[in-house]
């Protein structure tokens, strides 16, 4: 399977579900699921993931917006990473993170703020799950937002 018919996995809509949920009890409308977001964003969460970094930016140093621009994505991204390790399932990890986003200050730009603005239509969501080194379960998270339609001509 390549990477440009890849579809979200189930762990990704889930984890795209309680983005539309959250969503929703704050008042804001739902985003678009994008397939270019959810391959752009499950291609850092692997990135990541392999090489053993949590970090905006690759270990070239490009930022969200530099790789966004190098993926063909137009407009600017807001992005979300989240990293979970321990003896719970995948599922679990991402219940958690979305907890501890939402948790986050009420009008702030940090994570919660990512996910309620406004301005936000669509989204994709990238997971990569692994093991540590002493082989606990971890999960990879990242989040991209836009306003502008990535998958469109």
């Amino acid at each position: 399977m390549t990477a440009r018919t890849e579809t979200p996995t189930t762990l990704e809509r889930y984890s795209f579900e309680l983005i539309n949920k959250s969503r929703k009890n704050a008042g804001a409308a739902p985003v678009a699921l994008s397939p270019a977001l959810c391959r752009f964003a499950r291609a850092h969460a692997r990135d990541m993931l392999a090489n053993n970094y949590f970090s905006h930016s690759n270990q070239l140093g490009e930022n969200a917006q530099k790789r966004a621009l190098k993926a063909g994505i137009k407009g600017g991204v807001y992005e979300n990473l989240g990293w979970q390790d321990g003896p719970e399932k995948a599922k679990q990890m991402v219940e958690e993170l979305d907890l501890s986003f939402m948790s986050e200050p009420e009008g702030a730009m940090n994570h919660r703020g990512i996910i309620l603005k406004a301005e936000h239509k669509y989204a994709g969501v990238g997971i990569a799950e692994g093991k540590t080194e002493s082989n606990a379960n971890q999960i990879y998270l990242v989040q991209v937002f836009t306003d502008l339609d990535p998958d469109a001509n």
